[in-house]
């Protein structure tokens, strides 16, 4: 029961971190933060336009989002998916140490 009140514990926490991020304006800061220079190639490592930025850049071979509200989407379900996976961890570990008795 410890280690399941630690772990709610820690995702309640991450929550809160997520909700503060998202109130304040935290994701659009991150989002435009992202922003891929135009000069840069499709895709691997290139060397910026401008010269002056880094020595090398990396574009991801992903899409990138273009709008906070889209960064929140994506923290908020992958949150939900580690709480989904924890619940469903420890109803397989009760399970399992019930059997053995």
């Amino acid at each position: 029961f410890s280690r399941a009140s630690e772990e709610l514990m820690v995702l309640g926490f991450l929550a809160f971190v997520i909700w503060c991020t998202r109130r304040f304006g935290g994701f659009d800061a991150i989002v435009d933060s992202m922003e891929p220079d135009p000069g840069f190639a499709a895709s691997g490592v290139t060397a910026p336009a401008d010269g002056m930025s880094r020595a090398f850049s990396y574009r991801p071979p992903f899409a990138l989002p273009k709008y906070g509200s889209q960064l929140v989407y994506l923290v908020e379900d992958v949150h939900m998916q580690v709480f989904t996976s924890m619940l469903l961890y420890f109803l397989l570990m009760v399970f399992a140490v019930g059997g053995v008795r």
